[in-house]
């Protein structure tokens, strides 16, 4: 049974009179109901609505119209009987202004269209909000509540609109108590912006209103203003990450959408319900969220007479990284392994995690140890928490003159290096050694080699600040987890961050270079007085909860010293804490600071990232020095980073972005090795790192983005020259003790360390041990290798395979030096327990052509005996450890960022994953021959491969490469083949062959080079849209999954 909706005159003629089918029509026109017929509903409708009725009535004929026209010339033709002016189709729509508004790419005033938050396609109703807000000549919201994180990200858009005189309103609740009181207070600060509070009556008179009303030229009939209903209120998670629906439109003739919502809006601000807010209504809503003790969920409603008893339990479990690493552990444990090393991001629960690794291998005695007490304390308060039906002697310390030994021994590693002959050599099952990048010094060796424990864990957050030696041999380069910042943060194990750039006027370093010390002081406190005074205004201008409690980044002791008397003159509580001060110092001012009946709210410190310094409640960092390195950036933001029941998120506050250095603050908050080249940090600052995580809100105001995109122009990120200094600047970060540490592979897998995958690209620099010969640092198993040509070329072609895509040739590689002789089964057997896969016949195919593709490739390094691929030389212990450290890093790398179901696919590419020409090849031939591949169109089977370059260099153009390949949008790629008869022909007959099942995949780079031959990115399956032309032919491709718009600048990027 079909419905249909249809006008009265077209009806008879379509269905005739003896249709059967259900229908419904609308008409105003005359109508005498038939037999069977019913007149469900009839009205009146006034003139203005009779007049919205027409105009939608016409609206359906013009589509009817336009919709049926084929192509873009029949369009142009109907569209200039109508508009004289239209000179051509697609429309080329422009945002004419006398002043520049920021707005993001996507924004039009005429457009109605749903908004929802998507991170993968870069879009969200922040973007939208900004952009509408930038435009307006005034505005009105009103929302349910309003968070501290939400108002935060339009503190800035607020502040500009305050400069340019528009005027807004703003209607909120204190509902369910929601509402922060912070947040109220920022409002209340800006002088264009009116705020009220509608005060529920009771708990039954709830208020879930989102709407945001933008006025524009009130009255002209071309005003567009624009209004957005749906469900987000003002928080961070509505604004950007969660599944919300937003409805924007704008002012129509057709209907009375936007009147009526304003009208709504006025009669509320004008309800007696409604109050405007004061400081001292703020005071009392906040005396009222204190006396009911209100947490998180809120089950109280400011003045409402309801109260309700409320109580919360929450249950100990592993969190999502404790659990992985628990498997991974049984996992290594069921092969046989004893020893093994968690590698964790700073506040993700590594001590939680070695308790439950105690727990899970049910050792009958555990020893603990760390190098200070707050270290020892906090562990022996972990594991009572999970074994807890355990009585307090059961744990006991070994510590100074308290010798306890207990089922749970927490000792401190200062007094077990000198008394550790107390205990056998077998007394405890399970031994864990905290900050395990101290593992190789003296003091840990001679307890590591006297005890055989069943199993050693090792715990750390930095691995590669190990005291000198390889501290992954110590664990026979077992790692059970290893969750850095990003993935710690993706998986929802720090608190989100905000990051906000602020332009520092007051400070000019862009000779920062050149500047000693001394000359870096003087011009960090040149205005002194009016700096603080504009720090001061910012602070206050992001809203946090509760107590104020911070860290502020200084360049060095008397700039901290300064700092602290200038911030105390001018009213608040702070303190200086340096290396000048006691532990104990130290440690009473962190207890003050946790302290929210304590008025310090600052501490002022130079390097205040140190092992076991530990504050969860630290809401707001303030870097007031130059960005020295994304390795220092990244540990100093750790601090506040910890989750704690108080907090929602950290504030981050950068105010020095002035020097010529300031493109460090994209490549750390990027990550060092996430980046490729500088057209991509560009097109990141362009959009201010959207596109980073969704846990992460980062926002560059104008001038600091001018700035930063100025100074990317003079940094070129792999000249030689500028790598050298950026290793040797990371060796000495992650050294320890002023001893220069000799780098291993697995330094460099810090997310902030720098891109090793693309440094071996550079000539001079194509393996470890040739960087660690040019920094003068080499390792003794770096000289044999610089000594042998042979053993040069056996690492530069193991180097050559990373960033790991053809995995199979990978392992085969260095698993036949390593062990001598490898086959098909042995490969097999070790890739699915490695990995954790079972290879299906396809995978087993592939890997049965690396196998022989290996031994054709290198016939001076391996040959075929029998069934197995065999090494021709044997190698010394030194140069087996060093390949297996190799092989650890590669694997480790694609565990990481790869998904490794994907080998047993027969199109093994990963959608947004970049692969070289020869990567494709090599991964989809069917043979064991070896190449790239060489054109821009491929063909395996039914599967065809459009290989694209967006900007073709000079020489292509010479030669008549110079296609007209762009996206027309994040959905649709317009595509011109080649010169060639040939191909040209073929694409045509596979288009046109519907008989078959074809299927066609994009991959795009933005050029050929970048410094270096650039990769394409799998931009997945596009469907066949139209097609046009005859030598060559143009075809519209329409993506099966639309690129974000951080791509789309990317490849727009000249």
């Amino acid at each position: 049974m079909k419905l249909y909706f249809i006008k009265v005159r077209d009806f008879m003629q379509i269905f005739g009179k003896n249709n059967n089918d259900t229908y419904l029509f609308e008409t105003f026109e005359s109508y005498q109901t038939k037999n069977h017929e019913y007149n469900i509903n009839q009205k009146n409708l006034d003139i203005d609505k009779t007049i919205k009725y027409y105009i939608n009535n016409n609206e359906f004929e013009i589509a009817k119209k336009i919709l049926n026209k084929s192509d873009e010339k029949e369009l142009l033709e109907y569209i200039i009987t109508l508009e004289k002016d239209v000179e051509e189709v697609p429309f080329n729509i422009k945002l004419i202004g006398n002043e520049e508004f920021e707005v993001h790419k996507d924004f039009q005033l005429l457009e109605s269209k749903l908004i929802i938050n998507n991170f993968e396609t870069s879009e969200n109703l922040l973007e939208q909000l900004i952009s509408e807000l930038n435009t307006c000549d005034n505005f009105d919201i009103i929302v349910s509540f309003i968070k501290n994180s939400g108002l935060n990200t339009l503190v800035s858009t607020f502040n500009n609109l305050n400069k340019r005189g528009i005027r807004g309103r703003i209607i909120t609740t204190t509902y369910m108590s929601v509402t922060d009181a912070a947040a109220l207070r920022t409002l209340l600060n800006f002088d264009n912006i009116k705020l009220k509070i509608y005060e529920s009556s009771n708990s039954s008179d709830s208020f879930h209103t989102k709407g945001y009303i933008f006025h524009r030229h009130d009255g002209h009939k071309d005003g567009l203003s624009s209004v957005i209903i749906g469900s987000s209120n003002l928080s961070e998670v509505a604004l950007k990450t969660a599944e919300e629906w937003n409805l924007r439109t704008y002012k129509r003739e057709s209907d009375n959408i936007f009147d009526e919502t304003w009208n709504r809006f006025e009669a509320i601000w004008n309800h007696p319900q409604t109050h405007e807010v004061t400081e001292g209504y703020i005071k009392q809503y906040e005396k009222f969220i204190k006396d009911k003790n209100i947490l998180r969920p809120y089950f109280y409603t400011f003045n409402s007479t309801k109260e309700e008893d409320f109580s919360t339990s929450q249950s100990l479990v592993p969190n999502s990284m404790q659990k992985e690493a628990l498997k991974n552990l049984e996992l290594l444990v069921q092969q046989g392994g004893n020893k093994a090393l968690a590698i964790a991001a700073t506040g993700t629960g590594k001590t939680f995690l070695s308790a439950w690794c105690a727990k899970q291998l049910n050792p009958s005695k555990v020893l603990f140890i760390a190098h200070q007490d707050e270290l020892l304390n906090g562990a022996m308060k972990t594991f009572k928490q999970v074994y807890n039906k355990y009585s307090d002697d059961q744990f006991g310390k070994f510590k100074g003159q308290l010798r306890e030994n207990k089922k749970f021994t927490f000792a401190s590693i200062q007094t077990l290096a000198n008394h550790y002959t107390n205990f056998s050599k077998e007394e405890f099952d399970l031994i864990i050694i905290d900050e395990f990048h101290h593992a190789s010094a003296n003091s840990y060796q001679k307890i590591i080699d006297y005890f055989e424990p069943q199993f050693l864990l090792g715990l750390t957050a930095t691995p590669e600040r190990a005291d000198g030696n390889n501290i992954y041999e110590l664990v026979d380069n077992n790692i059970i987890i290893n969750v850095r910042l990003r993935e710690a943060l993706e998986h929802e194990l720090l608190v989100p961050f905000q990051y906000y750039g602020i332009n520092d006027d007051y400070v000019e370093l862009e000779q920062r270079d050149k500047l000693s010390e001394e000359e870096l002081l003087a011009a960090l406190v040149k205005h002194n007085n009016e700096r603080v005074d504009f720090i001061i205004d910012n602070i206050n201008k992001y809203a946090i909860a509760g107590k104020r409690k911070c860290i502020g980044f200084c360049q060095n002791i008397k700039h901290a010293e300064m700092m602290t008397r200038e911030f105390n003159e001018k009213g608040f509580t702070t303190v200086c804490i340096t290396g000048n001060n006691s532990f104990e110092e130290r440690t009473t001012a962190i207890k003050r600071l946790q302290n929210d009946n304590d008025p310090l709210e600052i501490i002022f410190t130079v390097d205040l990232f140190n092992e076991g310094v530990d504050i969860p409640q630290i809401n707001l960092i303030l870097f007031l020095r130059p960005t020295k390195s994304p390795v220092i950036f990244t540990q100093q933001l750790g601090r506040g980073l910890r989750r704690h029941q108080s907090k929602e998120m950290l504030v981050v506050l950068d105010f020095v972005i002035n020097d010529s250095n300031n493109y460090m603050i994209p490549i750390a908050l990027i990550g060092e090795k996430n980046f490729k080249n500088k057209s991509e940090i560009r097109a990141h600052v362009k959009r201010n790192l959207k596109d980073l995580s969704k846990y992460m809100h980062i926002e560059l105001d104008k001038k600091s983005k001018e700035k930063i995109l100025r100074s990317l122009e003079n940094f070129n990120p792999y000249g030689k020259r500028e790598i050298i200094k950026e290793i040797k600047t990371y060796v000495s970060e992650i050294s320890n003790d002023n001893r220069c540490k000799q780098l291993n592979i697995l330094d460099f897998e810090n997310d902030n360390a720098p891109n090793l995958s693309l440094i071996f690209k550079v000539k001079g620099l194509s393996n470890l041990s040739l960087i660690n010969k040019t920094i003068k640092n080499e390792r003794k198993v770096d000289s044999l290798i610089n000594k042998s040509e042979r053993l040069t070329n056996l690492f530069n072609n193991i180097t050559y395979f990373l960033p790991v895509r053809r995995l199979f040739d990978f392992i085969v590689y260095t698993n036949t030096l390593i062990n001598g002789k490898v086959n098909l089964l042995s490969q097999k057997e070790y890739i699915e327990e490695k990995l954790e896969v079972e290879l299906n016949n396809l995978s087993l195919k592939k890997l049965e052509i690396a196998i022989e593709r290996t031994a054709n490739k290198y016939k001076d390094i391996f040959e075929i005996q029998s069934d197995f691929i065999v090494s021709k030389d044997q190698y010394d212990e030194k140069i087996l450890n060093e390949i297996k450290m190799y092989q650890t890093f590669g694997l480790n790398q694609y565990h990481k960022t790869m998904k490794v179901d994907y080998l047993n696919h027969f199109i093994p590419f990963e959608f947004d994953k970049e692969y070289t020409t020869l990567d494709l090849a090599d991964m989809m031939r069917d043979n064991p021959a070896s190449g790239s591949w060489m054109r821009g169109f491929e063909s395996r089977g039914n599967h065809h491969f459009i290989l694209v370059t967006i900007n073709k260099g000079e020489d292509k153009k010479k030669v008549n490469h110079d296609y007209e390949d762009y996206f027309i949008n994040n959905k649709k790629f317009h595509w011109e083949s080649s010169s060639s008869v040939i191909e040209t022909n073929k694409v045509k007959s596979l288009i046109q062959n519907t008989a078959e099942e074809h299927h066609f995949h994009l991959l795009v780079r933005r050029k050929a080079k970048d410094v270096f031959t650039q990769p394409y990115k799998y931009h997945g399956e596009v469907e066949f849209e139209s097609m046009g032309g005859d030598q060559p032919i143009n075809v519209i491709w329409k993506l099966k999954n639309p690129v974000s718009k951080f791509v789309l600048e990317e490849y727009l990027n000249k």
